[in-house]
């Protein structure tokens, strides 16, 4: 009932940030020891050394890794498994939100048309992109450019594609 579509809610906006919170523990910065070699400690916590032989590091980054796979892509791939297992039922809907049997999962599904409710999980990973980009780009402008090209894509496709339930729900504005 009610507390599973409150956990939907707050899983899928907390998501993105959740993600880059997960990804940030890739990131190490690099800085001159003085000796001609170069440390390297965590972007979020300069006190944590990216050494192989450091231990706590070594644990940050396994659980890091099982969890960059458990949420964002385990969240996606569930959605995905809820809504098909009710695809029928969407996809037969004659209102935005469907019938009460659907009502936990309306959220999902409620802005896209009838046929086009997988676009919520298309959608969950045009959000992820730019989280993931941080932590295997160092340089702020290449994640930036590709961020921008990854939104503009989606952008084109949404446009080319029209997903929306109708044209008030069309968030893009292209109905």
């Amino acid at each position: 009932g009610d507390e599973m579509k409150f956990m939907f809610l707050l899983i899928f906006f907390t998501l993105p940030t959740t993600s880059m919170i997960i990804a940030k523990a890739f990131a190490c910065v690099e800085f001159d020891n003085g000796e001609g070699g170069v440390d390297k400690y965590m972007l979020v916590d300069m006190t944590l050394s990216c050494d192989d032989d450091n231990r706590r590091y070594q644990f940050m980054r396994g659980f890091a890794l099982i969890m960059g796979v458990a949420l964002p892509v385990g969240v996606p791939l569930a959605a995905y498994a809820l809504l098909w297992s009710r695809r029928e039922e969407i996809e037969g809907r004659k209102t935005r939100l469907g019938g009460p049997e659907l009502n936990v999962l309306a959220f999902y599904f409620r802005t896209y048309s009838a046929k086009c409710w997988r676009w919520t999980v298309i959608d969950m990973q045009r959000r992820l992109v730019p989280c993931w980009l941080m932590a295997f780009c160092t340089d702020s402008t290449t994640v930036l450019v590709h961020s921008l090209g990854s939104s503009y894509a989606f952008v084109l496709v949404w446009r080319e594609y029209e997903p929306s339930w109708d044209a008030q729900a069309d968030q893009l504005g292209y109905s």
